[in-house]
């Protein structure tokens, strides 16, 4: 049963009245033939209009889609704006909100082929906007690059740099801070070791999904039993477990890496 129906409904109701929208194209999870949507999946939507502020700040047409309980908006892609809203009946809607003129560039340039290459579905369309996407390049279409070998060393001394940071902290008692440091910042650079690591053992066309989405389903289970200890409490002794953790898993993936592409710069640092 799609949970999302009456409000799809209700969407193309509003697309046919309001001759201000232009084009609506689903995308994520609703369109996916893989990690397809579930009870616990939101919508995820790119709209054109003439005048994005009229869905981004008011409720106008808002609420002539349901009645939303929490809304707020935020940067997304090419500099655009998301209007993110939960509606009654834990309906969970994200708008990416545009100019038409701005989509179709952004379709032209492949700016929003990160958010469409796993499956999109035109919804509507009033602008010619079908004539702007067959250029998108899909997952298939995609290859991981290895990073240089002096990215990878700034990467590493990055990281290990950062691991003495977080000590010092620990040390001082700056609790907060150094939980943000290993439980985020560190977290980045280990999800980039974490991708680096798995196209180095199973190929350059393993898909890793990004910003760690599916983690769980493209990781090797090493890794995923291992990073069980890599995340801290809001307490010192835990803070220091998890930061030994975080740097010996990060340490054990780099020097597969480094072997597996020929790097040596980065590589004595790791061993140090």
């Amino acid at each position: 049963m799609d949970r999302y129906s009456e409000f799809k409904k209700r969407l193309l109701s509003l697309c046919e009245e309001e001759e201000q929208i232009k084009s609506v194209i689903l995308i994520g999870s609703q369109c996916r033939d893989v990690c397809k949507a579930d009870e616990y999946s939101d919508i995820d939507i790119v709209i054109s209009c003439d005048t994005p502020e009229k869905l981004l700040y008011d409720n106008e047409w808002i609420n002539r889609l349901g009645k939303p309980i929490y809304s707020f908006v935020e940067d997304t892609i090419a500099g655009e704006k998301e209007r993110r809203l939960l509606f009654e009946g834990s309906l969970d809607a994200d708008l990416i909100i545009m100019t038409d003129e701005n989509l179709k560039k952004a379709l032209s340039l492949h700016m929003v082929d990160e958010i469409m290459n796993r499956g999109y579905k035109l919804f509507f369309d009033r602008s010619g906007i079908s004539d702007y996407l067959g250029g998108i390049n899909t997952i298939d279409d995609k290859t991981y690059t290895p990073m240089f070998e002096s990215e990878f060393a700034n990467l590493v001394n990055d990281f290990l740099f950062h691991t003495v940071w977080a000590e010092k902290k620990i040390n001082r008692g700056e609790l907060w801070t150094a939980i943000m440091c290993i439980n985020g910042y560190l977290k980045g650079k280990l999800l980039q070791i974490i991708e680096m690591y798995e196209h180095a053992v199973n190929g350059n066309d393993y898909d890793t999904w990004h910003c760690g989405r599916m983690l769980e389903q493209w990781a090797d289970e090493k890794i995923t039993n291992e990073l069980s200890g890599c995340f801290a409490r809001y307490d010192a002794e835990d803070l220091r477990f998890a930061l030994n953790s975080t740097k010996k898993l990060f340490i054990e993936l780099a020097k597969v890496c480094a072997e597996k592409y020929g790097y040596t710069t980065g590589a004595s640092e790791i061993d140090n």
